[in-house]
C-alpha cells in the first residue's frame, strides 16, 4: 500500500521538478524557451520584441526584463510571445547579468 500511495505521489509531483527558462542569442539573434525535463531539454521558438539585442535576461512571473547596452527594458510573455516591449531605466553601465526575487 505505502508503494502505491508513493507511486501517486510520484506521478502527480512529476511535473513540479520540470524547469523552464530563457536564453539569449548572440548577436541580435533573439531568444530561445528552453523546457528542462527529465527526458532532457527541449528548445522552442520564441517570438521577440522586433530591432533588440537581448543580453541581460531575469523573468518575474510573465514579465521578462532585459537588458540592451546600458537600458533596461521590459516585456509581457502572452502565449510564447513577447509584446508591450519598453524601457524601463537607463543604468550608468552596460549590465551582464540580473536576478529577481520573490517580490520582483
Amino acid at each position: 500500500m505505502k508503494g502505491f500511495l508513493l507511486l501517486i505521489l510520484l506521478f502527480f509531483f512529476q511535473n513540479s521538478f520540470s524547469q523552464k527558462m530563457y536564453v539569449a542569442l548572440g548577436n541580435g539573434q533573439g531568444i530561445k524557451k528552453v523546457n528542462v525535463t527529465s527526458s532532457g531539454c527541449v528548445v522552442d521558438t520564441f517570438i521577440t520584441c522586433p530591432n533588440e539585442n537581448y543580453f541581460a535576461l531575469a523573468l518575474h512571473g510573465d514579465q521578462l526584463y532585459y537588458a540592451t547596452n546600458a537600458v533596461l527594458n521590459v516585456g509581457t510573455i502572452v502565449n510564447g510571445q513577447l509584446t508591450n516591449c519598453h524601457p524601463v531605466d537607463i543604468t550608468p553601465f552596460p549590465m551582464s547579468s540580473m536576478t529577481v526575487d520573490n517580490s520582483g
